[in-house]
């Protein structure tokens, strides 16, 4: 059969991560497969969400499977680096596969916007404004991912496999 086959019980489908072990702080929808942030200090962590920066994928253990909550102070595997992942895609979403995926709320991902100037009313009227308006390093929606599949999430989140770009 062609295509990309979703693991029932796993997180890591493909490749060789970047391991990382650290303590569950915050446990609310700490469910593996969701992208994790730094919480308190550098060993705690909490679920993503769109304004945050993400460590990794949250790994499945011997104790917490796919659809199980990760308890507050238990040890958890993130995962990292150029590996296939099993995600989940944020309710509402339709993605294609090769589509780029950024953060949703509670680490789950979505369908990332094209970038664009914005509409309005006010001309601009620097004599920076030849294109080079921008500043910064870090965009609004960070790039996590891309789709490895085609998924319809419109009726409820649902599990896909990307590519992980962190």
């Amino acid at each position: 059969m062609p295509g990309v086959v979703t693991p029932e019980n796993a997180v890591l489908v493909q490749g060789t991560p970047l391991v990382e072990e650290l303590i569950c702080k915050t446990p609310t929808n700490c469910t593996p497969g969701v992208l994790v942030t730094r919480d308190t200090d550098d060993d705690h962590f909490k679920v993503c969400q769109p304004t945050d920066t993400p460590l990794g994928w949250l790994d499945t253990s011997y104790k917490y499977g796919i659809g199980d909550t990760y308890e507050a102070d238990q040890p958890a595997r993130i995962l990292k680096g150029d590996i296939f992942v099993r995600a989940i895609l944020a309710a509402g979403e339709n993605v294609t596969k090769g589509d780029y995926l950024t953060i949703a709320a509670d680490g789950r991902v979505k369908k990332a916007s094209p970038l664009a100037v914005q509409a309005g009313t006010t001309s601009v009227t620097s004599t920076a404004a030849n294109g080079q308006i921008l500043e910064g390093g870090v965009p609004p929606e960070i790039i996590v991912a891309q789709a490895e599949q085609s998924v319809d999430a419109t009726a409820g989140e649902a599990a896909i496999v990307v590519r992980s770009l962190i």
